[in-house]
């Protein structure tokens, strides 16, 4: 199992993750990503692979908070 910081690492990703996702598609604020399968996957995974996923998700979320729609500032 991957060290407790890297978990922790992930899971915090995956949250701002979907708080971007909450604001740029204009979802109630209280919305949630849904992550049944997040801690299987960190209970299984390497730490290389933990870290790709955190890459992954935190490139997704810098493009998420770029989004504009028409006739946003």
């Amino acid at each position: 199992m991957a060290a407790g910081d890297l978990v922790q690492d992930a899971r915090k990703a995956w949250y701002e993750y979907g708080q971007a996702i909450v604001k740029a598609f204009h979802f109630p604020p209280d919305s949630r990503m849904v992550a049944e399968e997040l801690e299987g996957f960190l209970s299984k995974a390497s730490d290389d692979r933990i870290h790709r996923f955190i890459d992954y998700v935190r490139g997704q979320t810098a493009e998420i908070a770029q989004m504009k729609w028409i006739g946003e500032d």
